[in-house]
């Protein structure tokens, strides 16, 4: 069998279930997507209320007017690059449909038998998948999603299929809303000899809105199916008009107390700087160092 490939090393330290019990394949389906919610310390399962929260809850497609483009990237270490594009569009007051582009993708060397160079060759993650929401009663609603999911090494590939299913619900205490996703639920991808489970687990979150909703407070817990914890909180600030602040921590992040704190900054078109929306995170991931997130949305 060949050398496990150095990405998959990677994401083994950048996901949120890095020195768990167990062990998952497709662990990429683990990342977070979108600055906003990364800044946030991912905790956005009951607050996703936009395009990328087509990947943290696909029942909150729900509450999307109209139809939303975003794109997301982020440098994760060295050339291993993360990217993601998605669009949701509703269909009516009760239905919204979502479809998405996940990839993690990076270049290696190829070496002949005495360890010299002679090419490249690509290592990639990829998944394609598509979500539907609605909204049966106000202030309930639910998604599914499913993604075809790729792992290219050089010539070796392994695929598989994964779907979520989520739940959002707007209680009438104080602006409330609380989030529950089943992820990635699916067979085993068949990979390099292997045959390693999907990275399924449940996710529950809590968020609420406060002072004429210029103040979001938000909290998940995941766990596992391979017995892995995670709970993460974060807060969001409208400090003026269109421009927002966002801090998070993970409170079972990772090697360090310093790896769990994420920060990150917002402007929409309602601050007159842009048309859109821009938002970047900053993520520090010691000692791999830190990681630098960048998404923008369109809305139309």
């Amino acid at each position: 069998m060949r050398r496990v490939m150095p990405i998959v090393l990677v994401l083994t330290f950048c996901t949120l279930a890095a020195d768990g019990p167990g062990t998952v394949g497709a662990d990429f389906l683990r990342l977070g997507i979108g600055a906003r919610p990364m800044a946030l310390a991912g905790a956005y399962t009951a607050i996703a209320d936009d395009v990328f929260g087509m990947a943290a809850n696909p029942a909150g497609m729900a509450q999307i007017i109209n139809a939303e483009l975003g794109s997301f990237y982020a440098n994760i270490l060295g050339d291993v690059h993360h990217g993601w594009i998605g669009f949701t569009h509703d269909i009516s007051d009760m239905w919204s449909y979502g479809v998405e582009l996940n990839m993690v993708y990076t270049s290696e060397t190829r070496r002949d038998s005495y360890g010299d160079p002679i090419g490249t060759y690509s290592v990639g993650l990829g998944a394609l998948g598509g979500a539907i929401s609605m909204e049966p009663l106000p202030g309930f609603s639910l998604g599914l999603s499913g993604h075809y999911v790729v792992q290219k090494y050089d010539q070796e590939v392994g695929q598989g299929f994964a779907g979520d299913f989520g739940l959002l619900y707007h209680t009438r205490f104080n602006g409330l809303r609380v989030g529950v996703v089943v992820e990635n639920l699916g067979p085993k991808v068949e990979f390099q000899e292997l045959s390693e489970s999907m990275p399924m687990g449940v996710r529950v979150g809590l968020g609420s809105s406060m002072f004429q909703e210029t103040l979001t407070v938000t909290g998940d817990f995941t766990y596992g199916f391979e017995g892995t914890l995670d709970v993460c909180a974060g807060v969001e600030w409208e400090a003026v008009r269109g421009v927002f602040f966002r801090a998070g921590y993970d409170i079972l992040g990772d090697f360090d107390s310093w790896s769990g704190i994420c920060l990150g900054i917002g402007l929409d078109a309602l601050s007159g700087l842009l048309v859109g929306e821009l938002d970047y995170a900053f993520v520090p991931q010691l000692p791999l160092g830190y990681v630098h997130r960048v998404s923008y949305t369109l809305k139309f």
